[in-house]
């Protein structure tokens, strides 16, 4: 958010940066005018493998009219589903779905179970965050500083009397 008015940068006090984003071969280039913290996210666009068009339709497919239930993609509005590991993929957008059971619709290929298997697993591994520190090492070194300190406080005392 900016806190100063700039005409120069064209910046407005208590507005909040949207930087354009571009992609480039060497990763993300962004022009910021401000000192703010960034936050940039993104998400994982995967494509039909298949020939033909790479973007799902706009407009969802009617089930057909054979007295079957079809479970309907949230994304795309088509109804071929196929069990993963993950969960249940989507045979057009590949729109995951991983918290319903969907075995039960005539449309779904497979049986997958909601929290078992490598998703369960995945979900509960701690993630690596690089940090190396030892927090053994920093107690000793906290009380190490702490008795010397201590110890000073006590040496000044009797010097005084």
């Amino acid at each position: 958010m900016f806190t100063v008015t700039s005409t120069r940068l064209g910046t407005t006090a208590g507005n909040t940066e949207t930087p354009a984003v571009t992609k480039t071969d060497s990763g993300l280039q962004v022009t910021l005018k401000g000192l703010s913290p960034v936050v940039i996210g993104w998400d994982k666009i995967e494509t039909p493998s298949s020939g033909g068009s790479t973007a799902p339709a706009a407009t969802a497919t009617p089930a057909p009219s054979d007295n079957i239930t079809y479970y309907t993609c949230p994304s795309c509005g088509y109804h071929n589903w196929t069990a993963t590991e993950a969960g249940y993929r989507c045979d057009h957008c590949g729109y995951v779905e991983s918290t319903k059971q969907l075995s039960g619709y005539g449309n779904v290929k497979g049986t997958y179970t909601p929290g078992s298997g490598a998703t369960s697993t995945a979900a509960s591994t701690v993630p690596q965050t690089g940090d190396e520190s030892n927090p053994v090492l920093w107690t000793v070194l906290l009380l190490v500083s702490g008795l010397a300190l201590g110890g000073l406080a006590i040496a000044k005392r009797k010097k005084q009397q």
